[in-house]
């Protein structure tokens, strides 16, 4: 009868060991990280927007634009209907009779053109700012206030990707777009920030 007993322990025994190895084994297995043919771990791939492509996204992000930062000539701005000349500043028609879309010249090159976008939120200009940050991503810098706009405007400044937008944060609409070439976000506000006017809350600059 203890022969019995003492084979059942060593059955049960070598049962249960044989269960202990199949959980470990499974569970190294779910552990191991994906290996190479070389027996290397796999690396992340992590995909990094190029900013060359970028820029052009973003100088091509509305096609009411009718110039190229930097290519253009003064003399190929004559061409555009309806446009009008006040020394190196030109405006031609925009959806808002007492605000014109703006180009400006130096050295005979375009270095800036003013785009204003259409109310109208059924029709193909229309823009928003949450298309715009889906198409281009987060501005280098914000900031509330518009001379024309009022308190409420805010600019959103894509330095780097020669962009500027004056939005409604409240409504989500972009009320114009600034093209010029890639610069900082003070000399953006040095050369083109006419219309900012800073709110009582303003704070300048701010940095996302």
């Amino acid at each position: 009868m203890n022969k019995k007993i003492l084979i059942i322990i060593t059955l049960l025994f070598a049962l249960l060991g044989g269960l202990f190895f199949i959980i470990s084994s499974l569970r190294n297995i779910t552990n191991t990280p994906p290996v190479t043919q070389n027996g290397f771990p796999t690396p992340t791939i992590y995909q990094v927007p190029d900013k060359g492509a970028l820029i052009i996204q973003a100088q091509n992000i509305s096609p009411l634009k009718k110039t190229h930062i930097g290519i253009t000539t003064e003399e190929e701005l004559k061409s555009i209907p309806n446009i009008s000349q006040n020394g190196n500043t030109y405006s031609y028609p925009s959806p808002l009779i007492l605000r014109p879309n703006e180009v400006i010249v130096e050295n005979g090159v375009v270095v800036f053109e003013k785009v204003l976008i259409p109310e109208d939120q059924e029709g193909p200009y229309f823009k928003t700012v949450t298309s715009l940050k889906n198409a281009i991503g987060d501005p280098d810098g914000i900031i509330k206030g518009s001379a024309y706009y009022d308190w409420y405007a805010q600019t959103l400044i894509y330095s780097q990707l020669g962009l500027a937008a004056i939005t409604n944060p409240y409504t989500d609409e972009v009320f114009e777009i600034h093209f010029f070439e890639p610069t900082s976000v003070e000399n953006y506000i040095s050369r083109f920030g006419g219309d900012i006017q800073e709110s009582p809350s303003g704070q300048g600059p701010i940095h996302p």
